[in-house]
């Protein structure tokens, strides 16, 4: 928890939304229910519902991040270019940015720590040592182009087909784990996911791998259907979700900096039916990373060896591993019945903070009306509040991120006959639970200055207290209450 929002149930705050030259007035918060401010914008690309994908996924084209002067909504138009429009605290846009298509294919989009970079792709079915197939472009934080990364020939002849593009740094590394079609073997072009490592300072290629292997052998999963990586700073993880070798949702871990061969695995989430079957009746749509433990959020039909169909009810999951990859637990947030044909879409995970994240998903009955469904979670898949359905905002394959102003923000457009409507979501949430309640002190959901006052009144001497204050209060694990953990207390509300 950072600051308290105005009111205590899980509220959901949408507004400002995207203009041709402004956006209107900054996030406030609803006495109740939801609401939403939007206007039409043709100059953003329909991204509704395409966090969502039944066999392959695809490339993200959307994202939000901040940097020093507010909040960035970008997103890949095709024959535009990559698009980001800056905006500052008082929904004014101050900037835009284009990045112009430099191959043929968007791959996809990594806001780094001090640059930006963007990966393009082209195809090459001639199979070609010498042909450009990836290109890795950073960026400043202004947006000008700083320099480029080739990939040549790669034992690709098409890339990001029937897969996605994900990326994440550490060790002055960034690592894209992303997806091909191979050379052709026996006449046929085989998918599978492939992973490479370049250096931020110099704009080189480090490594990679990208033929045939195994899972046990250096993370390779024929046919990866979707590729997602996050790190800790000290390891890797990716996930692929695989249709055949293995036919499982897999989950790799290397050491930064060094090898990506050199991994250990885990498959978290098997799969069943027949082997190299496309369908598999499950999608993947977030890794996350806890203290402890890798959360994988899915979907999927349930996955009985002798009542498995691919087109079954599904359900969402998360699978909780623990770092170390020896043992695995699959989390369900919903039990909708076989044969009950509520749709259920591709979920999405963000981070709270360190033990807490809020698991997304779309959910339509039979007879329609489409609600997103918003619970949080701590680290180990234990739900910290009940299941939120609201029917005003949409989810997009813009994954919702934690801002400053302590909210998950994301942006969704949908057509509406020859314009586009364009709206920045503000999500607010409310959660108890171990994670959230840590500096919680009056038990209230919430941490604030008055939980800092309790606690230093109790340090003092001028306020009884029990054991369970000093639970929540003891920030800084001395085993008392004192004028530090005060301190403390008073630093996580205004979210220090």
């Amino acid at each position: 928890m950072k600051t308290k929002p105005g009111r205590k149930a899980l509220t959901v705050l949408i507004a400002a939304a995207l203009a041709l030259a402004v956006m209107l007035p900054s996030p406030r918060g609803l006495a109740a229910g939801s609401s939403s401010v939007t206007v039409l914008h043709a100059d953003y690309a329909a991204n509704i519902y395409n966090n969502d994908y039944s066999t392959f996924s695809h490339p993200v084209n959307s994202y939000v991040y901040e940097d020093s002067s507010g909040t960035v909504v970008c997103q890949y138009i095709p024959g535009t270019g990559f698009v980001a429009r800056g905006f500052d605290a008082e929904g004014t846009q101050v900037r835009q940015f284009v990045a112009e298509e430099e191959l043929s294919y968007f791959g996809g989009f990594y806001c780094g720590k001090n640059y930006n970079f963007i990966v393009w792709g082209q195809a090459n079915k001639r199979e070609r040592s010498d042909i450009e197939v990836l290109r890795v472009v950073k960026y400043d934080k202004g947006w000008v182009r700083l320099a480029a990364c080739s990939v040549r020939g790669a034992n690709s002849s098409d890339v990001f087909t029937a897969g996605s593009c994900a990326m994440t740094e550490a060790e002055d590394e960034l690592t894209i784990h992303t997806c091909h079609y191979m050379y052709a073997i026996d006449g046929v072009n085989h998918q599978a996911n492939m992973t490479f490592v370049v250096s931020i300072p110099t704009m080189t290629y480090k490594r990679g791998f990208y033929d045939v292997g195994s899972v046990s052998q250096n993370g390779y999963v024929s046919h990866s259907f979707n590729q997602l990586i996050s790190t800790d700073g000290t390891y890797i993880f990716r996930a692929d979700h695989g249709d055949a070798m293995p036919r499982a949702v897999t989950l790799v871990r290397s050491v930064a900096g060094q090898s990506v061969t050199a991994i250990d695995f885990a498959l978290v989430f098997p799969i069943g039916g027949k082997y190299s079957a496309d369908p598999t009746g499950v999608s993947i749509g977030g890794l996350a990373l806890s203290k402890d433990n890798c959360l994988i959020a899915g979907a999927s039909v349930a996955q009985n060896a002798l009542t498995y169909n691919c087109n079954g009810q599904k359900n969402v999951f998360v699978t909780v591993t623990d770092k170390g990859l020896k043992s695995t637990s699959v989390k369900y947030l919903t039990n909708h019945a076989e044969g009950s044909a509520v749709y259920v879409s591709t979920p999405q995970i963000a981070a709270l903070d360190t033990d807490a994240f809020a698991v997304f998903w779309d959910e339509t009955p039979p007879g329609g009306g489409t609600r997103t469904c918003v619970q949080v979670i701590d680290g180990n898949g234990a739900a910290l509040s009940p299941i939120h359905y609201d029917t005003d905002i949409r989810l997009s394959d813009c994954r919702p991120v934690l801002t400053s102003d302590g909210l998950l923000t994301w942006f969704a457009s949908w057509s509406i006959g020859d314009s586009v409507q364009t709206t920045l979501f503000k999500l607010a949430l409310s959660y108890s639970g171990a994670s959230s309640g840590a500096g919680d002190v009056d038990f209230d959901g919430y941490v604030t200055a008055g939980d800092a006052r309790f606690v230093l009144r109790c340090a003092i001497g001028l306020e009884l207290f029990d054991e369970t204050h000093v639970i929540k209060g003891d920030l800084d694990g001395d085993g008392e209450l004192t004028a530090q953990d005060a301190r403390l207390v008073l630093r996580k509300a205004l979210g220090l």
